[in-house]
């Protein structure tokens, strides 16, 4: 998740006339913690549409003496914001007006709308499923656009290793075969799917993408094939990924764990290009192209029963063998300079260079998790860098080295894990309060009893532990900005140029971060209060 959205849970427009209606929902949905605006009408709501970056949109169905109905709004907004998903509001249940409704949007609801929980589940959803499909078509026009420049498909390096999966994808590109493509994890296996895409014909077409492994056997045959109403288990119309990829690309992940039963009616697919949705007798015509990938051994899996052959047979016609990491490691310094930018664009940051001794360092690495690995590895190491324009080597901390915080701590701050040290490996013992910067030095409470703390972060370690790598470690990073730019901007009074200048930032660099942080005037007026008591304090 980017910064843009750390801070909300989606960003959501309500369209009604009903004035009581629309405070009510725009109300609960700021509450539960959306950026929600509020229109009046038809005008209003494509005024808001134009200005904010929306991802769902709740309309009502009959907006009483307005130019633009409901459904015609909906149109309007499914033509021009394709990426908004709708969400209708109504007090007519007829089934010919639900019915008419359901062609425009994800779901409908009833006026008023009494199950609260079930409008919160819905629109967060859609806004994460919006999301999704804005990622896609950012990460899609960026990389249409460096393969218009340079022909990099926007895949890094110069080694003779990704040079030949270059060349194998422009040949490739636009033949109508399935493409089998192999690789270790976090090689990079979807940027080549979507480059193939990409740079043939279909690219005006849509690029669908999921993994067999996310997906239970019944839940991916449904995803895939789509269902008819009816039947056991309350089936739903639904269109499947097959459907909606019509003339454009089919990228189906981790094939290798696929079940024999898809298998069979994915290799009729790709014998005659026909299939059934679930639910259903009638015969449906695929004439997109059918990219898979796989980690694994797939004559292996073939030999144990776990894959079909001809099934096999028919995803290999052409093969795109992504090479490790570890098998061109003169590619780092390009990898590196790149995720640098990629940082100082999303972070604002400002590192321009990488010192040949930290380049050495993470090339003398063997990169189990490969460039995703090399990309986590920096973004950590940058967190903690003590320039602001230059990575050194003293920076760089390989997936198994400890953060400059645990070495301060001597890992002290860590919960009790029940593990007992050996002899050779004895205990830490806490460090005494001087071990400590003025910075990490307790909170103090306000004059309401309260903490505003700018020392340090409000982080417990052992609840931390208890998440993910990855969802503690952003846990961290987004205490830490909050609180780093929250403190320049009360040194600066406010003033986000100064406040720059104290941070060694660009003023749009800084502007940039800071926007999504959605600092208050009373969180900043408190802030300044607790740099003075911090002043008084030490004095």
């Amino acid at each position: 998740m980017t910064d843009d959205y750390a801070h909300t849970l989606g960003r959501v427009l309500v369209v009604d006339d009903v004035a009581l209606v629309l405070r009510s929902l725009v109300r609960n949905l700021r509450r539960v913690g959306f950026e929600t605006h509020g229109a009046h009408s038809a005008a209003e709501a494509m005024e808001v549409l134009e200005s904010h970056a929306i991802e769902v949109a709740l309309v009502d169905f009959k907006l009483s003496g307005q130019s633009i109905s409901g459904p015609a709004l909906m149109e309007r907004i499914r033509r021009d914001y394709p990426t908004v998903e709708l969400i209708a509001i109504t007090g007519y249940g007829s089934t010919s007006t639900a019915n008419e409704v359901l062609k425009h949007c994800r779901s409908i609801f009833s006026k008023p709308v009494s199950d609260q929980e079930r409008l919160f589940r819905e629109v967060r959803q859609a806004a994460e499923k919006a999301r999704t499909f804005a990622d896609s078509r950012r990460f899609m026009d960026r990389l249409r656009q460096q393969a218009g420049s340079d022909g990099s498909f926007g895949m890094v390096g110069a080694s003779p290793l990704i040079e030949n999966v270059r060349t194998k994808v422009a040949m490739m590109a636009d033949k109508t075969d399935a493409v089998l493509i192999l690789g270790e994890t976090g090689v990079g296996k979807e940027l080549v799917a979507a480059a193939l895409h990409n740079a043939s014909r279909r690219s005006k077409d849509p690029y669908i993408h999921t993994s067999c492994s996310s997906h239970n056997a019944d839940m991916i045959y449904t995803e895939l094939f789509g269902s008819e109403k009816g039947g056991f288990g309350g089936l739903q119309d639904k269109a499947g990924l097959f459907e909606r990829s019509a003339r454009g690309t089919l990228f189906l992940d981790e094939i290798g764990d696929s079940s024999l039963k898809v298998q069979r009616d994915l290799l009729r697919v790709l014998n005659d290009g026909t299939y059934r949705r679930v639910n259903s007798q009638r015969l449906r015509h695929f004439q997109g192209r059918l990219v898979t990938a796989t980690n694994r051994d797939l004559d292996r899996a073939v030999a144990d029963g776990h894959m079909r052959e001809d099934f096999l047979a028919r995803i290999k016609v052409h093969v795109i063998q992504i090479p490790p990491l570890r098998a061109r490691l003169d590619d780092i310094q390009a990898l590196c300079y790149h995720f640098l930018a990629l940082f100082n664009e999303e972070d604002g940051t400002t590192f321009e260079h990488i010192t040949l001794d930290a380049l050495d360092k993470l090339r003398s690495y063997q990169w189990p998790k490969n460039v995703r690995g090399l990309r986590a590895c920096l973004r950590r190491s940058v967190l903690f860098a003590r320039d602001r324009y230059v990575v050194d080597i003293d920076d760089i901390r390989l997936p198994h080295e400890p953060d400059p915080i645990d070495e301060l701590t001597g890992g002290w701050l860590m919960p009790d894990l029940g593990v007992k040290p050996s002899p050779s490996q004895p205990a830490h013992p806490a460090p005494s309060p001087s071990a400590f910067p003025a910075s990490a030095s307790p909170a103090k409470p306000d004059n309401d009893g309260k903490r505003f703390d700018l020392r340090s972060l409000t982080i417990d370690m052992a609840e931390l532990c208890e998440l993910p790598w990855q969802e503690a470690r952003d846990e961290v990073i987004a205490q830490l900005r909050r609180v780093y730019y929250l403190r320049q901007m009360a040194r600066a009074d406010g003033v986000k140029a100064q406040a720059a200048r104290l941070s060694g930032q660009k003023a749009s660099n800084f502007k940039t971060a800071l926007k999504p942080l959605g600092i208050t005037d009373e969180e900043l007026a408190m802030a300044k209060a607790a740099l003075e008591d911090e002043d008084s304090y030490d004095h």
